[in-house]
Order: C-alpha cells, then sequence, then structure tokens
C-alpha cells in the first residue's frame, strides 16, 4: 500500500479544519439573536423550502457540509498560491505562511460576501430588510470565526500526519 500523495493529503487537511471551522462558527452563531438562521436559509436554498421548514438538524448538517468544502477551497487555493507567493516560512504540510494566511483571508472573506451579498438579500425576507446591518455585522464575525479556525487548524493538523 502507497502512502497517501502530500496534495491528497492537504485537501484531507483543508475539509478537516473546513469542518472544525463551521463547529467554532457556531457558537458566534448560536450567541446571535439571529442564530443558525444563515444555515437554515442556506439549506431551504438548496431544498427549495422556506427557511422556517428546515429542520434545525438538517441546517446543522448543511452548515457543517459547507464547512468542509470552503475548507476544501481553502486547500487548493492555499497550494496553488504556494506555488506564486515567496515562502517566508513553511507551514507543516508544506505550505508557505503567506499562501496559508491569504488563502484563510480569502475564504473567510467569500463565506461572508456569499451570504451578505447574495444568501440573506435573495432569501432572508423581511427580518433581514429591517436589521440589514445587524445581521452582516454577526456575520462578519462568524466569517471571521470561521477563518481564524481555518488558519490555526490546518497547520495544526498537517503536523499530525508529519
Amino acid at each position: 500500500m502507497s502512502p497517501v500523495p502530500a496534495s491528497i493529503a492537504w485537501l484531507l487537511v483543508g475539509i478537516v479544519a473546513g469542518l472544525i471551522g463551521a463547529a467554532v462558527m457556531s457558537y458566534p452563531m448560536s450567541r446571535s439573536a439571529t442564530g443558525f438562521v444563515p444555515a437554515r436559509v442556506a439549506t431551504a436554498l438548496v431544498t427549495r423550502r422556506r427557511p422556517a421548514d428546515v429542520p434545525l438538524p438538517q441546517a446543522l448538517a448543511f452548515h457543517g457540509v459547507a464547512g468542509a468544502g470552503a475548507g476544501a477551497v481553502y486547500a487548493v487555493l492555499a497550494a496553488g498560491l504556494d506555488r506564486v507567493l515567496p515562502a517566508l516560512g513553511t507551514l507543516p504540510g508544506g505550505v508557505g505562511l503567506p499562501a496559508h494566511l491569504l488563502a484563510a483571508a480569502l475564504v473567510a472573506g467569500a463565506v461572508y460576501l456569499v451570504f451578505a451579498v447574495i444568501v440573506f438579500p435573495h432569501a432572508g425576507g423581511r427580518a433581514y430588510e429591517e436589521r440589514d446591518t445587524e445581521v452582516q455585522g454577526r456575520w462578519l464575525r462568524a466569517s471571521l470565526a470561521f477563518g481564524a479556525a481555518l488558519a490555526v487548524t490546518a497547520p495544526a493538523l498537517a503536523s499530525l500526519l508529519g
């Protein structure tokens, strides 16, 4: 049996880091007045239901899948950026620090923008229209929590493999 190629291992690191990031992101979401509305709205868009009709377990499962997907995007982006950015220190997993940090920031920013610009305005309904600044601020904090968790856990997980 041959060892797992480094690229596949790094992708798995990204996926698991994304799952952990989604779990970490759940804390600020749970403390927010809007709670898990983002997960319900996203699940509702995919399942073509109203957000109020989405059961919380299904929304949480979709939230985890979305976190894993964002983690996979992070891993691919970090590996690609690592080919073009200078390596000012290499992290466990072989990715340079600038590529890692930029990829984590870009993914966290994309997570924020997708919801703040597309999902919430499209499917947030009256609650979003009346409190859009508050909702976007809370979502920004949740997205930053996701990005920070991704930035910390990816190298930590990669060190366990290496």
